[in-house]
């Protein structure tokens, strides 16, 4: 075992790594002999079809900003391609919580205007672009500048998810008692982002519609 360590050490690249512990490389198989382990065909009577008109009705309004428009769609295609390997299913639930977390930081974005003016604590402004993490890493690079003790545009800035999610209740976006289905969805995003675990979920469209309904929330005030 100490010589394994000591090998280790010394090399540095997956060939290496392969050649010591004997490793073999997957398999190299066509498009036909991939789709032939689908690891659902015949799951619960479902195919390919089926999974997409599960989620074939999950749409993002006009006004969701593009960049959560993509996540949210890579959401629906990991959805389907379950049908190939059953892990996606779970992925999928993941991409959906990050397309929320990408919604209300979006959302706040759109408060900024077309520039947003952050103070220190010395009263020194300085003008940047109006994105949520473009001002957590501007402050996380120049020294002086504590994301949690900034304002932006004249209010204290919401520097984690809960005071983003705060925020949309204290600007009456969503109300207090959504707020808690929010929470829902990000502390989903928190647990399926640090693991410990592999998690193997079901085929479950549901997420992905509540998710969905989340997201227009945000940029339609009657949904």
């Amino acid at each position: 075992m100490v010589k394994t360590r000591v090998v280790l050490r010394r090399t540095s690249n997956a060939r290496a790594h392969n050649r010591l512990f004997n490793l073999k490389p997957d398999p190299i198989l066509s498009l036909e002999e991939f789709i032939k382990r689908s690891d659902i065909k015949g799951f619960l009577g479902l195919n390919f079809e089926d999974l997409q008109k599960q989620i074939s009705n999950f749409q993002l309004i006009p006004d969701v900003p593009e960049h959560v428009n993509r996540v949210f769609d890579d959401a629906k295609k990991l959805f389907i391609f379950g049908y190939l390997h059953y892990h996606f299913f779970t992925i999928s639930q993941h991409y959906a919580y990050l397309a929320l977390e990408s919604a209300i930081r979006h959302r706040y974005n759109l408060s900024l205007g077309k520039t947003a003016k952050i103070t220190n604590l010395k009263g020194e402004p300085i003008e940047i672009s109006p994105s949520w993490m473009d001002i957590h890493i501007f402050c996380k690079r120049n020294k002086g500048w504590n994301p949690k003790k900034i304002e932006v545009n004249g209010e204290d800035f919401p520097y984690d998810n809960r005071r983003l999610l705060n925020w949309l209740v204290e600007k009456k976006i969503i109300t207090k008692w959504e707020r808690g289905q929010y929470d829902i969805g990000i502390n989903m995003r928190n647990i399926l982002s640090h693991l410990e675990f592999a998690p193997i979920d079901v085929p479950r469209s549901f997420t992905i519609k509540v998710i969905a309904d989340r997201i227009n929330r945000l940029f339609y005030s009657d949904c």
